[in-house]
């Protein structure tokens, strides 16, 4: 689903209704996209925004130009989207932390130790709140955090000066995010769209090959959950959707419609999982004539499907399709005449066409959001984004003591020893120590904390010879060519999310022990200790991720368990009938699939048991809100309506979250109760249909709590 300028082209067959381009028109296009995906023109826009930010700061005359090119790394990005959305958190971040730093400064500042305490506390807040976003957006309180720290040590006790100092580091940090916002979108700009339409191609492909292998039931498919295939790939488009919001350009307007076809990818994967669950856990019903026959159909219209590159009119056509197998899905066809009984097996075919339906919609569902997609010319439904992510208190305490621990044990070490670099590195060290996991996952943060490391040995020897250079020649443009030669070798080297921790560290060697400035002043006994200094800022850093409440498979399952015990319980206990509260509460499970349940090792045995167990109990919530609303509809008979807190309650004690003896007796007595009622003759059909949807939802669950998925331990489960 490729977004670009040409009309016929694109994943999912996006086109543009608009004249065609001229040859030479489209041969621009093409050439000017090559270009924006070029390492080397990527790392000629860093050297860029690098050497334009020094020019700046020598235009204002700021002294601490080193806190600009430190900015630099963590912001530009090789696409518009992501770089603007950094540079926006950074500045917010910024603008926060010329306010606090310079209230904490005003208040504080006349005593050291109490001023250090005061910026520990704000960095605990920062971090907390930070904490409570997404990626990205938790990037603003760490750069406020970072701000309030320059600007508090560097004031110490001179309170007359802290406004003047708060404003020269507010301004040295800012300066880099607004020509950043220049050159990365003026510069051959990349749009991050493409990245975003590569996810969901591969997402797309993903969930109907699960699709697929399920209704096929693929003995080796349908054991394989989404969480190793969809789910990485759905959350890196939700990722670059959220970066391209930040590009206003013409192609923003296809960022609703791509959030559409995310949303309608992900309801079919998870519908997918609950169909594939009662497949291998419903009794019989993997060997049903009449439901395999139904598999079969709906395999073959799977199979049918468009390419990622047909027309709009194909995947209406398709939409149609599905739409009418759907019918042949409904659970009317199988209810017995009025009066007669419902057999076990007429529950259980009754129970699969409802879920192969529910499937089959949201295919049809899938296609009309890629039609709309593919001709923007065509009505789109609004459709928000996921909700927002799932607030773990617990881990946000424990996630924001770890930098204030490292900022009040280095200021320690500071105070007790007079060490002339120790400011920097409590400084700096705290800021990476709150930053770095914002921005690295889980399983790549100690790697990238010996990459930091090497990164800054590498920089401090490009500084080494940028001080014998630089003496021997005159002008800001000699200091361009060198400086932004070497900004360019270094980020031209380090390409890709897993070498960008080496281009972190020499740009911080660089700043910190290189500081370029209007009168420069070349000491490189300085060099020296400063990069001695800042060899301990891995080494800290380390320390900090491994000693301070780390994050090993322990924590992780630890918090996974106590999250699914408290989201289940929201699920079981809120009487929520609407799309939003179910869309909330699935989102937020898919939260902790993706934050914590990706980052369990294979070999980790409980952590495996963990993270079925959350996807166990994300559909044990989906289906509890069919549950309740085909309770709100009306037209459920009360003597079955009467066994909802009951299932509630026994899915909490089977979970383990509450205390007592499994009643799973209640399933048995709403089957029969349902065969009592089938018997009657006052039942309209609506009545009788609303009573099958509610018996595939208890047979589903009492198939997931006999397998004890949701288990706390392994030992009660099988089969997971």
């Amino acid at each position: 689903m490729t977004v670009t300028d040409t009309p016929n082209s694109g994943a999912m067959g996006e086109r543009r209704h608009a004249a065609p381009r001229t040859a030479p028109g489209a041969w621009l296009a093409a050439t000017s996209a090559r270009l924006a995906a070029s390492p080397a023109i990527y790392a000629s826009k860093v050297a860029l925004v690098v050497v334009l930010s020094l020019y700046a700061a020598f235009l204002l005359d700021l002294d601490h130009t080193y806190w600009a090119l430190i900015t630099i790394p963590f912001i530009v990005q090789p696409d518009g989207g992501t770089t603007v959305w950094r540079a926006t958190g950074r500045l917010l971040g910024t603008l926060l932390g010329c306010f606090s730093g310079f209230l904490i400064a005003v208040l504080f500042g006349q005593t050291g130790e109490v001023a250090v305490l005061a910026a520990a506390v704000f960095v605990f807040i920062a971090a907390v709140f930070g904490r409570m976003q997404r990626g990205l957006d938790a990037y603003g309180y760490g750069s406020g955090a970072l701000v309030t720290l320059i600007i508090i040590l560097d004031t110490g006790p001179n309170v007359d000066n802290a406004f003047t100092l708060a404003l020269a580091r507010t301004t040295e940090t800012a300066i880099p995010v607004v020509i950043a916002f220049i050159v990365m979108l003026v510069v051959f700009p990349r749009s991050i769209s493409d990245q975003a339409a590569a996810r969901l191609r591969e997402t797309r492909e993903a969930t109907l090959k699960l699709v697929h292998a399920i209704l096929c039931y693929d003995p080796d498919a349908v054991g394989v959950a989404y969480e190793p295939t969809v789910l990485p790939s759905l959350s890196a488009a939700n990722i670059a959707l959220r970066g391209l919001a930040y590009e206003r350009t013409r192609r923003n307007h296809l960022r609703p419609r791509m959030t559409a076809v995310a949303l309608a990818l992900h309801k079919l994967a998870i519908r997918a999982e609950t169909g594939r669950f009662a497949l291998t856990h419903v009794p019989d019903e993997a060997r049903d004539t009449d439901i395999s026959a139904a598999r079969r159909r709906f395999a073959a219209a799977v199979e049918r499907l468009p390419a990622a590159d047909s027309s709009a009119e194909q995947r209406l056509a398709a939409a149609n399709d599905m739409a009418a197998l759907a019918e042949t899905l409904h659970p009317r066809q199988v209810l017995p005449p009025e009066g007669g009984d419902l057999s076990d097996r007429g529950l259980r075919v009754g129970a699969a066409f409802f879920r192969m339906r529910i499937m089959a919609l949201a295919v049809e569902e899938l296609m009309r959001a890629e039609a709309a997609l593919v001709d923007p010319s065509r009505p789109a439904e609004p459709i928000a984004p996921f909700a927002g992510r799932y607030f773990d208190r617990l881990g946000a305490l424990e996630y924001a003591l770890r930098p204030t621990i490292v900022l009040l044990v280095l200021s320690a070490i500071w105070f007790a020893t007079a060490w002339p670099n120790g400011l920097v590195l409590a400084l700096i060290a705290t800021a990476v120590t709150l930053i770095f996991p914002m921005l690295a996952p889980r399983e790549a943060r100690i790697a990238g904390g010996k990459a930091l490391g090497i990164g800054i040995w590498c920089g401090g020897a490009i500084a080494m010879v940028l001080m014998i250079l630089l003496p021997n020649v005159e002008g800001f443009g000699a200091l361009a060519l060198i400086l932004g030669g070497a900004i360019f070798a270094i980020f031209y080297t380090a390409q890709g999310p897993q070498n960008i921790p080496y281009a972190i560290g020499s740009v911080i060697a660089i700043s910190v022990g290189f500081q370029p400035q209007n009168t420069p002043v070349f000491e490189p006994v300085g060099l020296v200790n400063t990069a001695i200094t800042l060899t301990l800022l891995p080494v800290v850093l380390i320390i900090a991720l491994t000693v301070i409440f780390p994050e090993d498979a322990a924590w992780i399952r630890r918090h996974l368990r106590r999250a699914t015990d408290r989201l289940l319980t929201e699920a079981t206990t809120k009487r929520n009938t609407t799309d939003g509260g179910a869309g909330t509460l699935i989102a937020q499970f898919v939260d902790i699939l993706v934050d914590l349940g990706l980052s369990i090792a294979p070999s980790d045995t409980p952590g495996i048991h963990l993270r079925t167990r959350a996807r166990a109990a994300m559909i044990v919530s989906g289906e509890l809100h069919h549950q309740r609303r085909i309770e709100a509809a009306g037209h459920l008979p009360a003597d079955l309506a009467a066994f909802g807190p009951r299932l509630c309650t026994a899915v909490l004690v089977s979970a383990q979250v509450r205390r007592g003896p499994a009643d799973l007796t209640v399933f048995a007595e709403l089957r029969e109760t349902l065969r009592r009622l089938y018997r009657r003759t006052d039942l309209d059909e609506e009545a009788r249909l609303e009573s099958l949807r509610y018996a595939a939802v208890s047979e589903l669950l009492a198939a997931i709590l006999a397998t004890g998925q949701l288990s706390r331990r392994p030992e009660g489960a099988h089969a997971s």
